[in-house]
């Protein structure tokens, strides 16, 4: 199990550059709040089988107002060969 809190300053001018927007001039600044963010994230790993590990996240983004959850399943194929090989 994992637990972090993040808080991301930037200093100075900022600059986003935009793609495939026909409206936008391709770029937008703003001042160092542009990219500022601050969150939490979670994160949890579980050892199913000696080759079979799962794990699910959560972020929490407090100024993009943004939730992200994930799922994973990781395959440890040289240890599944092993097993099955006899070695």
């Amino acid at each position: 199990m994992s637990a972090s809190e993040y808080y991301i300053l930037p200093w100075g001018a900022q600059q986003i550059f935009v793609r495939g927007k026909k409206s936008s001039p391709g770029s937008t600044k703003w001042g160092a709040r542009l990219t500022r963010d601050d969150g939490i994230n979670l994160g949890l790993d579980y050892n199913l089988t000696c080759f079979v590990d799962l794990s699910a996240g959560y972020s929490y983004s407090v100024y993009n107002v943004l939730n992200t959850v994930s799922f994973g399943v990781e395959l440890n194929l040289s240890s599944w060969l092993r097993k099955h090989r006899g070695d």
